[in-house]
C-alpha cells in the first residue's frame, strides 16, 4: 500500500516475520504529527515494533498528554511535594 501524504510517497508494508526480542521497542512514546495520514502511518509501524504510542494532533497536546500520563502514577504526597516546589519558585 502506498500513501502519497504532503508530497512524500509512504510505503507500509507488513512485517515478513514477527519481530525478535532484540528488536522491538519498549516504553511509551508521544507522537505529534497534524496531518492524519502521517500520524496513523508512523503510529502503526511503531506499534508492530511494540512500542506502545500517544498519538497527538500537536507539540502541545503531546505534552500535556505525557504529563497526564506521567502525574498519574504519582503517589499523592509526591505529588503534594512537586506542588509545593513549584509555588516557592514561583
Amino acid at each position: 500500500m502506498l500513501f502519497r501524504v504532503a508530497g512524500l510517497e509512504l510505503e507500509a508494508r507488513k512485517p515478513a516475520a514477527p519481530a525478535s526480542a532484540a528488536s522491538t521497542g519498549i516504553g511509551t512514546n508521544p507522537l505529534a504529527k497534524e496531518e492524519p495520514a502521517v500520524r496513523a502511518f508512523v503510529r502503526e509501524t511503531l506499534e508492530r515494533q511494540g512500542y506502545r504510542v500517544l498519538a497527538c494532533e500537536n507539540g502541545r497536546q503531546a505534552v500535556g498528554r505525557e504529563l497526564a500520563r506521567r502525574m498519574a502514577f504519582m503517589c499523592p504526597a509526591a505529588l503534594l511535594a512537586k506542588v509545593r516546589e513549584a509555588l516557592a519558585r514561583a
